[in-house]
């Protein structure tokens, strides 16, 4: 008990003295007779852990050793070996298999010699935007040896979806499946299938990635190709010193195997087949799709498909292949073919014959891919935005920086390559990260001035005139109003060349209602809109030489990256970023807590009166004009830190009664009580100042008064109410804001993910 001495109840000013008189209905009001309870079984891995998962994640370099010793630890890859950067060792990473509405908890140790953050690729974070994760967006990077959490829930979303490393090019070998299955009670919309396995398409250098990032940003050329494409991390049997490690899928005959197709390479799209069998796509990127069958897709970095393919061939070995769909003109890319193999458990023992290779489209078959990407559809008719508040039209391409010749402008004539949206080269900030700087109102850090339409109109897809390659290089944001009816045109440009783009939006999802060719005509491709039952994708492919035309619902507040997932592409700087404001009312309704922490306006004030507006005899005859209260949110701010004194008073307002008072988030010392009305000069006195009673909860005596004690020392929004729950239904309650001190340790944490909506 030393540690609540008469030294922890200071004698030193009590500068927040508050005299708080009851009345029926105090001057707070809150609906909790409409709330509902909210009791959530949380099962990530239904058989394991019940309530929270915590996944743990050490992003670490392969020559690390349970002994944190730095040696190397051979990866070998097409005959060579080097260190690459991993997480858990794994190559790819770990797969996290959850179920739609699980919250992850997921904490990030550095051990690698390079910043790195995760991104969750498609999750919509609807609320939890310090959980996204790219790079100076919505974080600064995790240091070496340093630590992050990310929490966020899976909302209404169904599929594969993936995680990646978004900080330099990590990405090329960090990443990994994330597998939503439908809640506990529900199946999927097709048969289960036998089998039920992720794909992962990968890019393979056997240099390190991070060399090849610099060399190219100080050459200003095109980044060196990759040296292979892989398959879960193999490349497969059509490589050097590859067939020993190739993956292999056993079947039986009549399986139906659902293939959780992922494109993880760093700057290829790429065709998927697999011999002699058919590919029925059942969703894509996390969201079912109306079934249609295909012998061949297309599938861009950032994007995931799921197809089911049923085991109906003669017993054999097939390969399942992927290989470049490249449409810059003139541009060098990997011209190779990684496979993977399906081989039929009752195949005929002693069977050497290799497998059939399927048949993969010339790497620039448009044609097919056009073919492939207009069957995508929604499985039933979707509500899709019809009137826009925020009508958008960017253009996406590349661009060149003129320069002096050397070593540093090794781009097309001696330049050096750029890339924009409405010719405005995205520059991420350096000192903080976009997000913060939003909330905190740090100035300098951005504008929010980045143009709507392209600052010049011209013939996007034909002739451009060389005063339009160089762009702006910016960091220019583009803000809307939480509830917004966005249209976004995508505008591919011939600038240096035409090419496929996979754009990629944060923090949402979108329709794509219209895709074509040439330059987008609102007059004449408006119409053509799939307003009905369009895809609901986080990433599309703006076609070579064309446009797409994606609508969404600005639902989600916080700053959202989008940007060409192409990263080349981005690191020149085919980027930008959306504010979407927080709302208010019934489009967003929010918690005192959650209000406060997130700077949301108009839900509640900091007025709430320190003392009775007018003194009258409390528990005398009380004039019928101070009866009806004010019904209003005022809460109370207070330093951190600050010694607190309150003088809680019964009134005999419809008759006195005692109330029992509890202060949540503290506990507080108890240094008088009595009754009738608190004097100050008379019952001051009397004070226990000596060994006062700690409590949390604390009856007011009828028809008089309690005194209580504590230090503001738990920053937050706390709520003090009598524990009559009718009486707190009536409004007998106030809300304290205690705000943050210094540092860590005395500041608010960030509102976790599984918090219920209100």
């Amino acid at each position: 008990m030393e540690a609540y001495n008469s030294g922890a109840i200071s004698t030193k000013p009590w500068l927040n003295g508050l005299f708080l008189s009851f009345l029926a209905i105090l001057s707070f009001v809150a609906s909790f007779a409409n709330a509902e309870t909210h009791y959530h079984e949380f099962v990530v891995c239904p058989r394991l852990f019940f309530f929270l998962y915590l996944f743990i994640f050490t992003v670490t370099s392969c020559n690390d050793t349970p002994l944190k010793q730095v040696q190397a630890k051979p990866v070998t890859r097409l005959c060579k070996t080097h260190s690459i950067i991993t997480v858990n060792g794994q190559f790819p990473g770990p797969t996290l298999q959850v179920q739609n509405g699980d919250t992850l908890v997921i904490k990030v140790l550095n051990r690698a010699r390079y910043n790195v953050t995760l991104h969750w690729h498609g999750v919509r974070q609807m609320r939890t935007p310090w959980a996204d994760g790219p790079e100076y967006v919505t974080q600064c990077p995790i240091q070496p040896g340093a630590a992050y959490t990310y929490r966020f829930t899976i909302e209404n979303q169904e599929g594969t979806l993936w995680w990646h490393a978004h900080s330099k090019w990590l990405r090329a070998t960090v990443y990994g499946a994330l597998v939503i299955y439908p809640k506990s009670g529900f199946s999927f919309p097709f048969s289960k299938p036998k089998l039920d396995i992720p794909i992962l398409l990968g890019e393979w250098w056997n240099r390190n990635i991070i060399d090849v990032l610099r060399q190219t940003t100080f050459t200003g050329a095109a980044p060196n190709i990759s040296d292979a494409y892989t398959i879960n991390g193999q490349p497969g049997d059509l490589y050097r010193c590859s067939s020993k490690d190739t993956l292999k899928i056993s079947v039986k005959s009549g399986d139906t195997v659902l293939l959780r197709l992922i494109n993880a390479a760093l700057n290829q799209e790429l065709f998927f087949s697999v011999a002699n069998h058919k590919l029925t796509v059942v969703g894509a990127d996390a969201a079912y799709t109306k079934p249609f069958t295909t012998n061949v897709l297309m599938i861009g970095p950032g994007q995931t498909t799921n197809v089911l393919l049923t085991a109906d061939q003669t017993p054999g070995r097939y390969y399942m292949a992927a290989r470049a769909y490249a449409t810059a003109q003139n541009a060098p890319f990997d011209n190779t073919t990684t496979t993977a193999i399906i081989k039929y458990k009752n195949t005929q023992k002693g069977g050497s014959s290799p497998p059939q290779l399927p048949q993969l489209p010339a790497f620039n078959d448009t044609a097919t891919v056009t073919a492939f990407t207009s069957q995508m559809r929604s499985p039933s008719n979707v509500k899709v935005p019809t009137q826009i508040d925020e009508n958008l039209f960017f253009t996406v391409g590349l661009g060149v920086v003129n320069c002096n010749p050397g070593p540093r402008c090794q781009g097309p004539n001696n330049t050096r390559f750029a890339a924009s949206m409405n010719n405005v080269s995205f520059v991420l900030p350096r000192r903080t990260s976009l997000l913060q700087a939003y909330y905190q109102n740090i100035p300098g850090v951005f504008t929010t001035d980045f143009p709507t339409v392209p600052p010049r109109k011209f013939d996007y897809t034909g002739n451009v005139s060389r005063a339009l390659w160089q762009p702006l290089f910016k960091t220019k944001l583009h803000k809307m109003k939480f509830g917004s009816n966005v249209q976004i045109v995508l505008q591919d440009t011939a600038i240096i060349t035409t090419e496929d783009h996979p754009m990629h939006l944060h923090g949402y999802h979108f329709f794509v209602v219209g895709q074509g060719f040439g330059n987008f005509d609102p007059k004449r491709d408006t119409a053509k809109f799939n307003l009905v039952d369009p895809p609901l994708r986080n990433t599309i492919n703006v076609p070579v030489g064309g446009w797409s035309v994606i609508r969404f619902v600005a639902d989600n507040p916080g700053v959202w990256l989008m940007h060409c997932h192409i990263d080349s592409h981005l690191n020149w700087g085919l980027a930008m970023s959306f504010i979407v404001e927080n709302g208010v009312g019934e489009l967003q309704r929010t918690s005192l807590l959650q209000a406060y922490y997130q700077n949301i306006p108009g839900v509640f004030t900091t007025d709430f009166p320190p003392v009775p507006p007018r003194k009258f005899d409390y528990t005398g005859n009380v004039s019928r004009a101070l009866w009806q209260p004010l019904f209003k949110t005022k809460l109370h701010k207070m330093k951190f830190g600050s010694n607190v004194q309150i003088v809680l008073q019964d009134t005999a307002i419809i008759t006195t009664e005692d109330h029992p008072m509890h202060l949540h988030g503290y506990h507080f010392f108890v240094v008088g009580q009595g009754f009738g009305n608190f004097d100050p000069k008379r019952d001051t006195a009397k004070f226990n100042l000596v060994d006062p009673p700690l409590r949390n909860t604390i009856n007011v005596p009828v028809g008089g008064w309690s005194v209580i004690r504590f230090v503001a020392d738990n920053p937050g929004v706390w709520l003090m109410h009598c524990h009559i729950d009718s009486h707190l239904n009536w409004g007998l309650a106030m809300s304290f804001i205690v705000e943050n001190g210094v540092g860590e340790l005395q500041s608010i944490e960030p509102p976790p993910v599984d918090l219920p909506r209100c």
